[in-house]
């Protein structure tokens, strides 16, 4: 039933849920959706809103960014605060907070290891890899292997970041067009 079906879906990552949900009839999904707790169920709305074979079509929302004019000592805070509802942590996504572009990426080893003081800005690799969200599911896995990359930032047409592919949805996508 969709109360029970909500709060496993819930408990799944809103990429993986998304993949279930645009497996259902439309009527289905929509009566599971409105079960769902507000904020869930509008992430994989928004999900569901992608091609499934496109870039966004695998990413999850679930990624930590934090503002560049923060300091060292500040980011690692808000990323205590914020760090159980991310996919992944690994890497730490700088983007301007009004806008929501994608500035620079620094690992979480380098600010945990930088010194407190430092600003982001100053840690921050701004030469970022990055893929559009409308671009080929494929690609971006390719680009993940190919790089070694835990995950990889997915951006709009104005390089708002949108969401992560992480390493493993790239794999499980190298797997199905190898097979």
């Amino acid at each position: 039933d969709p109360e029970r079906a909500s709060d496993v879906l819930t408990e799944m990552d809103p990429d993986d849920a998304a993949d279930v949900m645009g497996e259902m009839r439309p009527h289905e999904a929509e009566a599971i959706l409105t079960e769902m707790e507000l904020e869930e169920a509008e992430d994989v709305r928004d999900l569901l809103t992608y091609e499934p074979e496109s870039a966004a079509g695998i990413m999850t929302p679930d990624f930590v960014s934090v503002a560049p004019y923060l300091t060292a000592d500040e980011a690692l805070a808000q990323l205590g605060r914020v760090a159980e509802e991310a996919e992944t942590i690994y890497y730490v996504y700088v983007t301007d907070p009004q806008t929501r572009r994608l500035l620079g990426v620094l690992s979480l080893r380098n600010l945990v290891l930088s010194p407190r003081w430092k600003l982001v800005s100053q840690l921050m690799n701004a030469d970022v890899a990055r893929i559009h969200a409308d671009e080929d599911q494929e690609t971006a896995a390719r680009l993940l292997d190919k790089h070694s990359y835990l995950a990889l930032p997915v951006v709009d047409d104005q390089d708002r970041l949108l969401g992560i592919i992480t390493a493993d949805d790239a794999a499980d996508v190298l797997l199905e067009e190898a097979g």
